[in-house]
């Protein structure tokens, strides 16, 4: 082999441990049988992939229930994957994701249990595994960015109109109103970003969140992936096909009263995006782009907010911490515990105070009302030392 030969040889070998090394420097847990994987993350973005799987065990029969959907979303692992990677590129942090490996002719994890599984018990017992590792990935999100965690649930379509849906739980009737009617109360609370509606940094309206400038659509679309809803086809246009989201998008967003995640549904079209592996790193690479821009405009979340809470200097320790109802105060005891930073959420994700630890005791505003309060202390170059929730009856 002459030495040109070599080199190339020894630069493939490289990228591929790169490759190798980026997925290993990250948690993985897996269910029985390696059915459904759970890449564990540490920024606020949780990625769902129910239907890209490729395993077929005979032990599992295949769905045959009514109104059984079996077709696999091809390539959207392979999308998740590679978004991952595009992620850690740019900001170093990994986004949390759960796959499942199962071929939707044996499972379908966006649907209820029952249908899903059509109730073979090997099959049950993998759909709550999926579940399981969802809700498990949401709350390490929100325990570690305060209520700021988004949901990507992706699919893959085989329609002959190449183009991305978005769904928002919002159907296609729903869409072809004006943006005053889709920013009724009605509207705001069938949608999965509803906390969003209500609480975004540029206090934008719903409509704008869905379909405007600084919309999701309208960021893929301005990077050459016809998408709706957006600015550049606010709706499907009569299309009763049309995706607008399904039980995990229902479930694992705000539409839910219990889950505090913004998110959607994404339907991805095949050609120029799922087709070959160019085109899949490609579109990873400007989803990725499109994702942080969009949690940053309309969070703050910065672009590199990975911060393991699990990482602190020794020299500060942080023994106990409460909350004194009496005083309406946050006490805590510990070694080099002031000149601090602190700041106190309220569980929707609004900064209610902040300031430097001058003492033990932080006093808070009479203002706070009863709720669930969530404060991270930080020291000063911003590293996240301890994140304590309380509540006010």
């Amino acid at each position: 082999m002459d030495n040109k030969r070599k080199k190339r040889f020894l630069i493939i070998w490289l990228i591929l441990c790169l490759d190798t090394l980026h997925f290993f420097a990250q948690e993985i847990k897996y269910g029985i049988n390696n059915y459904i994987t759970y890449q564990v993350g540490d920024i606020p973005l949780v990625i769902s992939v129910p239907h890209g799987g490729a395993l077929a065990p005979s032990s599992i029969p295949d769905r045959t229930c009514p109104n059984a959907v079996t077709v696999t979303d091809l390539n959207t692992q392979n999308i998740a994957k590679e978004l991952s990677i595009s992620i850690f590129n740019l900001t170093g942090c990994y986004p949390h994701i759960v796959y499942c490996n199962l071929k939707r002719s044996k499972l379908d994890c966006n649907r209820n249990v029952t249908d899903g599984t059509c109730e073979f018990p090997e099959s049950m017992t993998a759909w709550q595994e999926y579940h399981g590792f969802l809700k498990e990935a949401l709350l390490n999100a929100d325990n570690e960015h305060i209520y700021n965690t988004f949901l990507l649930d992706i699919h893959g379509h085989g329609k002959a109109n190449q183009r991305i849906e978005l769904g928002y739980l919002l159907d296609e009737q729903d869409l072809e109103n004006t943006d005053l009617v889709l920013n009724t109360s009605a509207l705001i609370n069938s949608s999965s970003i509803k906390n969003l509606a209500f609480q975004n940094k540029n206090n934008l309206k719903h409509a704008d969140l869905i379909r405007g400038p600084l919309s999701f659509g309208t960021l893929l679309h301005d990077k050459g992936y016809p998408t709706v809803p957006s600015s550049q086809i606010p709706s499907p246009g009569g299309d009763n096909t049309y995706y607008n989201g399904g039980y995990i998008t229902s479930n694992y967003t705000s539409y839910n009263q219990q889950i505090s995640a913004n998110g959607f549904q994404i339907e991805l079209n095949y050609t120029g995006i799922r087709n070959n592996s160019e085109n899949i790193k490609k579109f990873a690479s400007d989803l990725a782009v499109v994702i942080l821009e969009y949690m940053h405009t309309h969070r703050d979340i910065a672009k590199k907010s990975c911060q393991p809470a699990s990482i602190v200097p020794s020299e500060f320790e942080i023994s106990e911490i409460w909350y004194r109802p009496e005083s309406h105060s946050i006490c805590f005891s510990g070694n080099e515990i002031y000149d601090l930073e602190y700041q106190i959420y309220h569980y929707d994700g609004k900064l209610i105070s902040s300031g430097k630890t001058i003492s033990a005791v932080i006093e808070l505003s009479n203002e706070m009302r009863s709720g669930l309060y969530i404060m991270q202390l930080r020291q000063r170059d911003g590293m996240l030392i301890k994140a304590f929730k309380f509540v006010i009856d």
